[in-house]
């Protein structure tokens, strides 16, 4: 009876996430659900068929149910099939999704990412409100001009990853007005937390000297994270100082497996970056919150970006971070005052600005200190829980308006 009477008063938002690999969606909205649920938000997933153990998990593991469909996606690809079975699978795959809206009784769509379509249409089909959220810069323009036309034809509204990305959208700014909600992914500030047990947990299983400098990075094994970059700049300043690893930390992706073979991988042990540990590469072999305390320098090395997670957790820690000029990142890192930005696919840069953090300990005690003030006031869960729980209430308050035509599918 008590869970009966629960589920009717809360308010059911399924959240669709098409990205089969753990990453930021699935890592922003599980962390988000028991805020949410406080608030009166009951959270469902909709993941594709082929998602990750990690990624259902994520959210079994928070309380949120979990559904699984085939949800063909828009790739980065001259491989024509991929593109043709999209196409060809796209009126059956939203219709599927609307019908298992109105079976679960949903009462509003999150749709994480510009390129995930169907379950807008769908969530138009089935006459419920849409909160889009556009989470970096990945698709390309005239793309990402296009797709925005149809965010604001099928969205209630939009949601950014700060507002240099809402801006890099044409329009989106203008049509949403005070329905355009930025956010920042949440933190656990107290479970990302620097202490001295975790630092010596984590620097054990890296296996470094104790009075060795460890320059890390957290992110998937992909072409979008650059480690590419990070292994090159690792590259020059093996060669100047002796006392200095490197480490990442990142699930595999099957999509880059080949790039990230040949222009990470490979390159860095062609260089001999891999010889006596000076470098690691591989998936977490620790929690990522102990992981972090082991490093000295944080760096993302990013080509595109929205506010990415990884970065604020390390923020968190107490790590300066050095990190690339992308997506709404400058709203993150204050330039100078808590570390440093680069510009993106420049390796010497980055470089750079390992070497000025390493020789500057005062830099980086000074940066550290800031990092986690910020942490704890603008990026705990909290806050993006405010920030969703805003948007859901905005989304809600448009639905007389909205189409319930079946026919625009």
């Amino acid at each position: 009876m008590f869970l009966d009477t629960r589920i009717s008063v809360m308010k059911r938002i399924l959240v669709v996430i098409q990205t089969p690999t753990f990453g930021g969606p699935h890592n922003q909205m599980s962390r988000s659900a028991e805020a949410l649920r406080a608030r009166g938000w009951e959270l469902s997933a909709l993941l594709p068929d082929e998602a990750d153990s990690r990624a259902r998990e994520c959210f079994a593991d928070a309380g949120c149910r979990v559904f699984t469909t085939r949800i063909n996606r828009l790739r980065k690809s001259l491989n024509p099939k991929l593109h043709w079975e999209f196409l060809t699978r796209f009126r059956s795959q939203t219709r599927a999704m609307a019908e298992l809206m109105k079976k679960e009784q949903i009462d509003l769509v999150q749709v994480c990412g510009l390129m995930t379509l169907q379950p807008a249409f769908a969530a138009k089909r089935a006459g419920l409100p849409v909160v889009w959220q556009m989470l970096s810069l990945f698709a390309p323009m005239p793309l990402r001009g296009w797709l925005t036309k149809v965010v604001i034809k099928r969205a209630d509204v939009a949601m950014t990853t700060g507002m240099e990305v809402a801006r890099k959208h044409p329009g989106l700014v203008e049509h949403f007005g005070e329905r355009l909600i930025p956010f920042f992914a949440p933190v656990d500030t107290d479970s990302f937390r620097l202490t001295p047990e975790k630092r010596a947990e984590a620097r054990a299983e890296m296996g470094v000297p104790r009075d060795a400098i460890v320059i890390g990075s957290v992110g998937n094994q992909n072409w979008q994270k650059g480690h590419d970059y990070f292994v090159r700049a690792a590259a020059m300043v093996a060669e100047k100082c002796e006392n200095v690893y490197f480490r990442i930390y990142g699930q595999k992706t099957a999509a880059n497996a080949s790039f990230y073979k040949k222009e990470v991988v490979e390159w860095a042990d062609r260089k001999g970056l891999f010889e006596n540990g000076r470098l690691a590469i591989q998936e977490p072999p620790l929690p990522i919150a102990t992981l972090l305390t082991g490093m000295d320098i944080f760096t993302l090395s990013s080509r595109t970006e929205g506010t990415p997670t990884a970065l604020m957790e390390a923020m968190s820690v107490e790590l300066p971070s050095v990190a690339t000029r992308v997506g709404s990142v400058g709203e993150i890192i204050r330039d100078g005052e808590d570390g440093l930005l680069v510009e993106a696919g420049d390796s010497e840069a980055l470089a750079s600005a390992w070497l000025k953090l390493i020789e500057d300990d005062g830099m980086r005690r000074a940066f550290a200190a800031r990092a986690r003030e910020a942490a704890v006031t603008t990026f705990d869960t909290r806050f993006c829980a405010e920030r969703h729980s805003a948007a859901y209430e905005a989304a809600l308050s448009r639905l007389p308006g909205i189409s319930r035509d079946e026919s625009e599918v």
